[in-house]
This record gives C-alpha cells, structure tokens and sequence, in this order.
C-alpha cells in the first residue's frame, strides 16, 4: 500500500532558519527542497537498482559477515539487512558538507599537544588535539565515539600547554586547575 503524503508549501528562497532536515513526498522534491540539483535522486535511482540486482557496485555492502550482522535487525544475517530499496514516502533529505571524523594522519604531538616537525622538536606556537592531530591509537580505530576521549585528555594537556608556552618552562605542566 502506497502511503499518505502531505508537502507543506515551503518558498522557493531559502532563508538561514530553514529547518536543516527536510520532508517531502518524492525523492526529487526533497532533493529541491534543500537546493540541490537532480543528482540524489540519480542516486537513488542507481541505489535502488544495485538492491534489485543484490550487490552494492559501488562500495560492496553487505558482502561481509559483519556488514549483515550489523544492519537491520529484522534481517539479521541476510543481504536484506544492509540493502533495501528507497522507494516509500515520505523521503528525508539533509545538506551533507564534508568534514572530519576521525584521522590517523594530521601532524604528530607529544604528550602536551605540540606540534612536532619531521624531526620530532616542537614547533614553538603551534599545538593541535582530537581531530587536527594525529591519532593517538596510529592506525586503530576504537570505533563510535573513539574521539571523545582523545580530546579531552589531550585537548586539556594543549590547552594547559598553549596557556603556558610564553611563560619560558620546556614543559607546561599536564594538570591544572579546572574551571
């Protein structure tokens, strides 16, 4: 059964208190209610065609036993866990801008989160923590949330560090008081 779907009359211009997720009753309607062109709805054209056929050609999912294991519950272990098709209203459509969520390159710290040069010696002035650093764990990936931690430890220690780099000690020290 086809379901109910009701548009809400939006402009045509965009304003900045625009709800960032948008609703809408056809794949091409939602993609121009957030601005963009017909490329989503090409998209999920192609998505649903990788479905029918059972294989995802562009990045594989659902090949792996993990991949199965960890989609939809309801087809747990089956192919249908990770690909289903897009083709129910009501359809959601988000602006997507890149940005980081986690890295294992960026420039390596020590411990007080100076920024070291090829050499391994602090750039005087210059520190970075959680994401603009390397990470901690090198090339481990400790999944959902493996960031936040990082963060707030080594955010703290270079941030303790910045506050005390023009106070002439080699090392600022690694607590402080919190406020």
């Amino acid at each position: 059964p086809r379901s109910r779907c009701h548009e809400p009359r939006i402009k045509a211009r965009r304003s900045s208190n625009q709800a960032l997720l948008r609703t809408a009753c056809t794949s091409f309607s939602a993609a121009w209610r957030i601005g963009t062109s017909r490329t989503p709805v090409i998209a999920v054209n192609r998505w649903n065609a990788f479905v029918d056929a059972g294989d995802d050609a562009d990045f594989g999912r659902g090949r792996s036993a993990y991949d199965r294991w960890s989609g939809d519950g309801r087809h747990r272990g089956e192919l249908a866990s990770t690909l289903g098709r897009i083709d129910e209203a009501p359809f959601f459509a988000v602006e997507v801008h890149a940005g980081t969520l986690g890295t294992s390159g960026g420039p390596r710290t020590d411990a007080h989160g100076r920024v070291l040069d090829t050499s391994g010696t602090p750039i005087p002035g210059l520190f970075a923590a959680g994401n603009a650093a390397a990470a901690p764990t090198a090339l481990a990936y400790g999944g959902a949330g493996g960031t936040l931690g990082p963060i707030i430890v080594f955010g703290r220690a270079a941030g303790l560090a910045a506050a005390h780099a023009d106070s002439g000690s080699e090392h600022a020290p690694l607590s402080g008081p919190v406020e």
